[in-house]
């Protein structure tokens, strides 16, 4: 299932969109419009964490391990176009939707910094 999202820095709003639910016309036309409004897009990747919500692109995932008694410093979700054979993160996708948590995602971080 393609899903998407995109962030306008400027008004720091995310503006989620499925094109699926949208005719021909809207679903070609939305990249367009994202480019447009300066806003950046990010595709869903088809997982989810271990709290049901999607991971997309550019999202921060913490990791929960305390029944393994590990740790991994959060990471962020690359760009699709880098899944080339394997899940890049630490983990399979199993791990993920078992052991880690989205806690935000890059752009919302960068608001917070200098």
């Amino acid at each position: 299932m393609r899903k998407f999202r995109a962030w306008h820095d400027e008004s720091k709003v995310m503006v989620y969109f499925d094109p699926s639910k949208y005719d021909e016309y809207i679903a070609a036309h939305f990249y367009e419009l994202v480019h447009s409004k300066g806003l950046v897009m990010m595709q869903y990747t088809g997982m989810q964490d271990s709290k049901g919500v999607d991971i997309y692109e550019g999202d921060i995932l913490d990791f929960h391990g305390g029944e393994w008694g590990g740790y991994l410093d959060p990471e962020v979700v690359p760009v699709i176009t880098e899944f080339v054979s394997s899940w890049p993160l630490c983990g399979s996708p199993d791990d993920v939707s078992s052991w880690r948590t989205v806690v935000g995602h890059i752009h919302e971080i960068k608001k917070h910094m200098p």
